[in-house]
C-alpha cells in the first residue's frame, strides 16, 4: 500500500506499460551503478573505494602476518627454552632432596655407630638406593646439559659446572 503511494507520487499518472519501463530502467541503472562502483570506475567522480580488497591492503595484511609469525616464533623459542630451564630446575630440586635424605640417613647411621650399635640393614640399603638414584639423576642432568649447550645459566648461576 505504501509502496504504491510512493510509486504514484514518483511517477504520477503514467500508464502501466510506462511504469514497467521506468522500473526496469531504474533497476538496470542501479545495477550498472553498483558494478561501476564495485570495479572502482567511480573513484574519479569522488566516490570512495569499494569494499573489495585492494592490492595495498593485501600488502599491509601480508606484512602484519609476517610480523605476527616472527613474534610467535620468538615466543615459541622462549617457551622451549623455559621448558628446558624448568626441567633443569626440577632435576636440581630432586638432587637437593636426595642429598637431604642421604644426609639424614647418614646422621642416623653415625648416631647408631657412636652409640655402639650396629646400624640397621634397612638404613644401609636405603642409603645405597638413594646414592644410586642421585647418581642416575645427576647423569640425566649432565646428559641433558650436554645435549642443550644453549642453556648455560639460570638466574645468573652457571649450570655447566
Amino acid at each position: 500500500m505504501i509502496l504504491s503511494r510512493l510509486v504514484d507520487f514518483a511517477v504520477g499518472d503514467l500508464t502501466i506499460e510506462d511504469r514497467r519501463r521506468f522500473s526496469s530502467m531504474f533497476f538496470r541503472s542501479l545495477l550498472v551503478f553498483h558494478i561501476s562502483w564495485a570495479c572502482g570506475l567511480l573513484v574519479a567522480v569522488g566516490l570512495p573505494q569499494s569494499g573489495f580488497l585492494q592490492a595495498q591492503d593485501l600488502l599491509s595484511v601480508h606484512e602484519e602476518v609476517q610480523a605476527n609469525q616472527s613474534s610467535l616464533k620468538k615466543l615459541d623459542d622462549n617457551l622451549k627454552t623455559w621448558r628446558k630451564v624448568l626441567f633443569v630446575q626440577q632435576l636440581e630440586t630432586e638432587i637437593k632432596r636426595l642429598d637431604q635424605e642421604i644426609f639424614n640417613i647418614d646422621m642416623r647411621v653415625s648416631e647408631r655407630t657412636r652409640a655402639g650399635a650396629i646400624p640397621d640393614r634397612i638404613y644401609m640399603e636405603r642409603l645405597s638406593d638413594l646414592r644410586s638414584e642421585k647418581a642416575r639423576v645427576e647423569n640425566r642432568l649432565r646428559s641433558f646439559m650436554n645435549s642443550n649447550p644453549t642453556i648455560t645459566a639460570i638466574d645468573g648461576r652457571d649450570l655447566q659446572e
